[in-house]
């Protein structure tokens, strides 16, 4: 609703008119609504003061007819005779007379001595005679069975008071009639008196309206408090109400105004209003919508053109004077900049910033279009060294390179052939045309020559992994790709730099990616165990130690050597998650072997991802903690090469795991490189002579050379020395004289489960002297 703009502007126009009218008519209606309010308050005002005169009228009239009673000398004779049936005639003539209700006779003390009402009691009239002269008349009101009475007492004298005389009107529905006719106002009286706390009784003796009516006005009065100054509209507003007071407590005149020709002339004003604002508001919708066409056309006009600009469409736009011109000219630039930005977009979705060579999604796009083809292929190029190459010339002259190195690569190849940057120093080549390896080997020769960046000379090697197109199975892009990439690989592998895809190759591979995707897996459903080695002790003849070796029974896979596997998990990182698996596996098992009452030491290896990992020593912790082990029942092997990748991390973590208790021990000691160099300042406390040294020790006089100058140099670090791969009587032999301490391999056992490791230590233990000769002399 009130989506365009022209609807919008008239919804605007139309709700400003209709506020100003909806005020301008509140305001009206409410000056009418006072004013005739304050017209009626004022006639009410009138009308209290026509019944104040009604009443002192009255009261006038009946002193006089009271006073000719009171001088009346039959009557003072009577009064001072006490004849009471003279004085009872004369009292009912003379009410008849002067329209009275009552007459009476009081005593000076205001007993009543007679009355032509029973109902009239010598209490009624206390109120009067106090504080009253005694000579003059008196006028009030009185109290007699709940109805307020107008009363006149005159002084009978003889020629002293002897008695009051008096005559009583009651104000009721003739003096009401009366009023109202002068007034034309309704007048009601009644008695209003406080029962309880919260409680009122209301007494309703005389009124010109209906009861039904009355009954709602006097309960409006009771809830405001009953007051003189109060005016209330009935509950249905057709009466004005204000209260007189009598002089006489609980007894009020209420005056009751109609109301109902106000609030018919209001409704009026009121309709008139609604009937004008309603034809005033119709005439601007139809003023406004005209208006707004004729002023929103040329917005529409260019609103409409914007659309076609938004879906692609070139559109001429004419030109405009004033604002709409500007926002014609606006529009006009617009759609050549969007143009334009398209273009470049398009360029950039296809091409590669830097080189402006084809990109990946283009040259894939390429190849899908020609993996039909029955020659040609695909040759990807890799820059070797080249972030060395862009750290020493610097990243400006490094894209320069790139650039030349783009363009080179451009001259090589024909105009149905395909080139892409496909990220960094990585370049590809789709061939369409003849493409074999003599194209192959002038490519590699032409890339390799030199290039002049910003005066200095600079020779690339490059390294360059190729795929025919002939007698391939798999022709879709995302074989062709992943296949083209194993070949770099291998040439990065390779003395020449040169590598052809070849059959099988991309079964490796995905054997890798499926060792890589499967080991998170392998953990959880128990396809990876731990079995020990050994590790005897030569001097003593006792095995009291092993070294924990994972092993991997893939359920497709079959057997995979941890050659294999371990190099892939520490390439993708997954080696940490292995290790943790490891620590656990072995303290869980050193807990049920301590429940065995076997006491042995487990040496763990550490990767390089796990010897920076600051967090390692605080897992250990826990895994001890854990299985209520102690730190004397494992130890910990790291290699020289895992040292060598942040060594400073690296001895920090050693430093902790050290001090936490644990020995520590140099793994195949001798083939990484340094391997002296770091010995004094790392806290080990053993050195493994690596296999390759130890299993020809007995033959071949070199390694023996080797394995002894270590074992010397060793102790003479106060390192203990353990040797890898004995294999026979002979080697062991020469170990002992060497003064080896410490001896692994098959010569003793194969790395075995727990439950055989348990039962191979049993029986080696305890026959480990018949062993050792029974040994020797199957050798």
């Amino acid at each position: 609703m009130f989506k365009s703009f022209r609807s919008q502007l008239i919804a605007m126009l139309v709700f400003f008119l209709a506020m100003i009218q909806l005020i301008s008519g509140t305001a009206i209606l409410d000056t009418i609504k006072r004013d005739s309010l304050e017209q009626a308050v004022k006639r009410i005002d009138v009308t209290k003061k026509v019944f104040q005169l009604t009443l002192d009228n009255r009261s006038k009239n009946l002193s006089v007819g009271v006073s000719l009673l009171a001088s009346d000398f039959g009557f003072k004779t009577a009064v001072a005779t006490k004849d009471g049936a003279t004085i009872r005639s004369s009292l009912e003539n003379n009410a008849l007379r002067v329209g009275a209700d009552f007459g009476i006779l009081l005593s000076p003390n205001g007993e009543s001595l007679q009355s032509t009402y029973e109902m009239v009691h010598s209490s009624d009239f206390t109120h009067l005679l106090q504080n009253k002269s005694r000579r003059r008349n008196i006028n009030g009101f009185i109290e007699v069975d709940q109805k307020a009475y107008q009363l006149v007492l005159v002084p009978v004298r003889s020629p002293n008071l002897v008695a009051w005389v008096g005559m009583a009107f009651q104000m009721g529905s003739d003096l009401a009639q009366e009023i109202k006719g002068i007034t034309g106002l309704d007048i009601s009286f009644s008695s209003i008196k406080q029962q309880a706390a919260n409680e009122q009784s209301v007494g309703n003796y005389a009124t010109t309206l209906e009861s039904m009516n009355l009954g709602p006005i006097l309960d409006n009065f009771i809830k405001q408090g009953v007051n003189a100054d109060l005016t209330l509209f009935s509950d249905d507003e057709r009466y004005l109400t204000s209260a007189v007071q009598l002089d006489l407590d609980n007894h009020w005149a209420l005056l009751h105004l109609p109301y109902n020709s106000w609030i018919q002339n209001i409704n009026e004003v009121t309709n008139r209003l609604i009937i004008i604002f309603s034809i005033i508001l119709t005439l601007s919708i139809i003023l406004s919508w005209i208006s707004a066409k004729r002023l929103l056309k040329p917005i529409q006009t260019l609103v409409s053109k914007a659309k076609k600009i938004g879906r692609g469409e070139q559109v001429e736009i004419e030109a405009q004077a004033g604002e709409f011109g500007v926002l014609s000219r606006t529009l006009s630039g617009m759609q050549k900049r969007i143009s334009k930005r398209e273009e470049e977009l398009s360029f950039q979705a296809s091409h590669d910033n830097l080189t402006g060579l084809k990109n990946r999604n283009a040259v894939e796009n390429f190849l899908s279009l020609n993996l039909k083809a029955k020659e040609g292929g695909v040759l990807l190029i890799n820059i070797r060294h080249f972030k060395d190459i862009n750290n020493m010339m610097g990243f400006e002259n490094g894209d320069i390179l790139l650039c030349e190195f783009a363009q080179r690569i451009s001259k090589l190849i024909t105009n149905q052939d395909e080139v892409a940057r496909l990220a960094g120093d990585e370049f590809l080549i789709v061939f369409k045309s003849q493409f074999n390896e003599i194209t192959l080997a002038n490519i590699h020769q032409s890339l390799q020559g030199e290039f002049d960046i910003s005066g200095s000379k600079v020779c690339l090697q490059v390294c360059m992994g190729a795929l025919f197109f002939a007698n391939q199975d798999d022709m879709t892009v995302n074989g062709i790709m992943r296949r083209v990439d194993i070949s770099a690989d291998e040439a990065k592998q390779s003395e020449n730099g040169i590598a052809i895809y070849e059959q099988g190759q991309d079964e490796s591979h995905r054997r890798t990616l499926s060792i890589i995707r499967d080991l998170p897996e392998s953990l959880a459903s128990h396809q990876l165990f731990i079995v020990y080695q050994p590790k005897v002790n030569i001097q003593d003849r006792r095995c009291h130690a092993a070294e924990a070796l994972i092993r991997w029974i893939h359920p497709s896979l079959g057997f995979i050597s941890p050659a294999e596997f371990i190099p892939l998990l520490e390439r993708s990182g997954n080696i940490q998650l292995v290790t943790k698996w490891v620590i656990e596996e072995v303290c869980k098992q050193q807990s049920n072997w301590l429940r065995e009452d076997m006491q042995i030491q487990v040496a763990i290896n550490l990767s390089a991802l796990d010897l920076i990992d600051l967090s390692l020593p605080t897992f250990i912790k826990s895994m001890l903690e854990k299985y209520a082990i102690n730190a004397s029942q494992l130890a910990f092997e790291v290699t020289e090469s895992s040292v060598m990748e942040d060594t400073k991390t690296v001895i920090h973590v050693l430093n902790a795991l050290k001090k936490m208790g644990f020995k520590l021990s140099i793994d195949d000691f001798g083939t990484g490189q340094s391997s002296l160099a770091y010995l004094r300042d790392l806290p080990v406390d053993e050195v493994k002579i690596d296999r390759s040294f130890v299993h020809d020790i007995d033959t071949n006089e070199s390694n023996a050379l080797i394995v002894n100058t270590t074992i010397q140099l060793s102790h003479s670090f106060g390192f203990s020395v353990t040797a890898e791969g004995m294999e026979n009587i002979g080697g062991l032999s020469i170990l002992e004289d060497y003064g080896c301490e410490t001896i692994q391999g098959y010569y003793f056992s194969k790395p075995l489960k727990s439950d055989e490791f348990l039962n191979w230590q049993s029986s080696f233990s305890y026959s480990s002297d018949e062993w050792w000769v029974e040994k020797s002399m199957e050798k």
